[in-house]
């Protein structure tokens, strides 16, 4: 920026905030000033004259510095004056996390189901070219029980075993029997803490062949049913049967609590208190029920 830049730049400046009070005041302090300087001069005193000249330009200064400094400070009350006002501070409310839906809730709303054929089925198969019903179990549970599932109140158990073995256990938990494909659903609506598993009844009755080689799929669902205990923190008790089983049954057994000749012997001694333990110990040694 040149010279002649900044005196126009500070001509700008000074038109600015000179008012007539500055004016007037700026007015007296020179004038005052020139008169002493001159008064001086004339009696030949040079060094008081330049002294006044001094004090004068000083005092000139000064003025102006206390001129600027009372418009910046009004012009900035003016701004706060008319600033807008700020605007309310809003409080964001997260919204609550979706809670999971109650899968009991699916006994009471499970309506049919229409299979649809599955597109570029060959011809002569369409029979079989169609979508499977994943909500099978639930809809065969409500089409035999009703909506409730049969469900009772207190202790819950499943059971995979005999009429007797269920009529033993009556007296310590809601009993629960499971049925090949309805153990799901069933689960669902009654929700049990223990499933008992008697060896003897995988070889007749409902799951019937579950150990044998053919019957693969009863005993998916059966084990399937096993993960839904462990994932609840719950209980699984396996009667062995007396005879030879093959490793379908020892693989079974794995990470369940064996109710053998061993368990027997520890829980049903005769002052052994009446628990669901004693119960299946004298289940296993033949026992009856009291």
């Amino acid at each position: 920026m040149n010279q002649a830049q900044r005196l126009v730049r500070l001509a700008g400046r000074f038109k600015n905030h000179v008012t007539p009070l500055l004016a007037l005041t700026e007015g007296l302090v020179l004038g005052g000033g020139l008169l002493l300087v001159v008064d001086h001069a004339i009696r030949g005193d040079a060094l008081s004259a330049v002294g006044a000249l001094a004090l004068t330009l000083a005092a000139a200064l000064l003025t102006w510095k206390l001129h600027t400094t009372g418009v910046a400070v009004g012009q900035l009350r003016t701004l706060l004056k008319h600033a807008p006002a700020p605007a309310p501070q809003v409080t964001v409310v997260p919204a609550p996390a979706p809670q999971a839906p109650d899968p009991r809730e699916k006994l009471n709303t499970i309506g049919t189901f229409t299979p649809e054929t599955i597109p570029g089925a060959e011809s002569g198969r369409i029979a079989a070219a169609v979508t499977t019903d994943p909500d099978a179990p639930f809809r065969l549970l409500v089409a035999t029980k009703g909506a409730s599932g049969g469900g009772a109140a207190g202790r819950s158990l499943a059971l995979v075993g005999s009429d007797g073995l269920a009529q033993a256990l009556a007296g310590h938990c809601a009993v629960h029997r499971i049925h090949p494909s309805m153990s799901q659903a069933e689960f669902v609506s009654a929700a049990p803490e223990i499933l008992v598993i008697e060896e003897d009844a995988l070889n007749g009755g409902a799951w019937d062949g579950a150990l044998a080689p053919q019957g693969s799929q009863l005993l998916l669902e059966l084990r399937v049913a096993m993960a839904s205990i462990r994932a609840a923190e719950g209980f699984i008790y396996v009667i062995p049967t007396r005879g030879m089983q093959g490793m379908a049954a020892e693989a079974m057994r794995a990470d369940t609590v064996l109710v053998d000749d061993e368990f027997a012997a520890r829980f049903t001694a005769e002052d052994a208190p009446d628990s669901l333990l004693k119960t299946l110990g004298n289940y296993r040694l033949g026992v009856p029920a009291l």
